[in-house]
């Protein structure tokens, strides 16, 4: 279901036709493309800027890129939202459910030729 704020209602209204129990809830990320790619965008920009950083401190220019590893992980699911087992009856608010963040990491490794030492 991919409106977070609807998944109440739906719960709601199967215990309204009947079911007595809701054990748990989990939500994952669909689609993570544009994050992991944003994510390896940023770590190679900050590793980039760290490395010209320590070869100022020597003295030196970054040469050319030597060697690249890396790579972004999709965020795990979270753990299963826990419900209480819900008796069946007639509530006066929908039951709230709330969504969480889920975070892509990146981390990359690069060698660079250093220049001028």
């Amino acid at each position: 279901m991919d409106d977070v704020t609807a998944v109440g209602r739906l719960i709601d209204a199967g215990v309204g036709s009947g079911s007595n129990q809701v054990t748990s809830l989990q939500f994952e990320a669909r689609d993570t493309q544009v994050a992991r790619a944003e994510a390896l965008r940023r770590a190679v920009q900050n590793a980039r800027m760290e490395a010209e950083t320590m070869a100022s401190a020597l003295g030196v220019q970054l040469g050319p890129v030597l060697e690249l590893q890396g790579g972004a992980q999709a965020p795990p699911p979270p753990p299963p939202m826990p419900m209480y087992r819900m008796a069946m009856q007639e509530a006066a608010a929908p039951t709230p459910i709330e969504a969480a963040d889920q975070t892509v990491t990146a981390q990359v490794t690069i060698k660079y030729r250093l220049g001028g030492m």
